[in-house]
């Protein structure tokens, strides 16, 4: 008969994230009484979220500091490339375009940015803007002319073609290490969380659990 309790006693992040969970899942599955079903699932649930918010670590470490957000990644980077070598007609106007024209445009999707998260009232106007935001204004001032056609090169990608950032990012995480994207996968439809923005949840889910085996790694965890 199967039971409903979770033999976790020896259990790492490595080796709950390296295949400990979905293993877990399928053996709950197989649970026929529904009692016992619900609280194996429970006590899943409860040790799934000590591990995804760094708990499962040795007593006394120290998780290490988060590293510094990437100011670019493999996965955008090669289908900005890919579209500067397509388009043409794009890079000609972007050509044509000053860098003050580039970093005002940047900026003006910054501020647009913010209006859709509600961060700022619509009616700001972008000189209010760029005046409560000096440290944004001193960010654009120290991109290059590449890095600003770049960036508007992404912008016409995601707004005329449909690219989804968070998606390649995923897909390109997935090539590298596909059980990570399935742990991730498993974690969202676990909870039940919804699809409308799935690419950025099922991102964030994969950093997530990226980050918990880097601390475990660096706690000492063996697999």
């Amino acid at each position: 008969m199967a039971t409903a309790t979770i033999e976790t006693t020896n259990m790492t992040p490595e080796l709950w994230f390296g295949g400990g969970q979905l293993e877990e899942l399928q053996r709950i599955s197989a649970i026929k009484d529904t009692a016992k079903k619900q609280a194996a699932l429970q006590q899943f649930n409860e040790r799934n979220r000590e591990f995804l918010n760094g708990n499962g670590q040795v007593s006394g470490a120290q998780p290490p500091p988060l590293p510094e957000k990437a100011k670019s990644h493999p996965a955008i980077d090669d289908a900005i490339n890919d579209a500067m070598r397509r388009e043409s007609d794009w890079m000609r106007d972007i050509g044509t375009m000053s860098e003050d024209e580039l970093r005002h445009r940047y900026l003006t999707r910054m501020l647009e940015k913010d209006i859709d998260r509600k961060r700022v009232d619509k009616w700001t106007t972008l000189r209010d803007y760029t005046s409560s935001r000096p440290d944004l204004v001193e960010l654009a001032t120290k991109f290059t002319r590449a890095e600003l056609e770049r960036k508007e090169v992404l912008s016409r990608m995601i707004e005329r073609q449909g690219f989804n950032v968070s998606k390649a990012k995923v897909e390109y995480e997935r090539k590298l290490d596909p059980n990570l994207v399935a742990t991730a996968e498993l974690n969202i439809a676990h909870r039940r969380l919804g699809r409308a923005q799935y690419n950025d949840v099922l991102f964030a889910e994969v950093s997530q659990v990226k980050k918990t085996l880097g601390n475990a790694k660096t706690a000492g965890f063996k697999p």
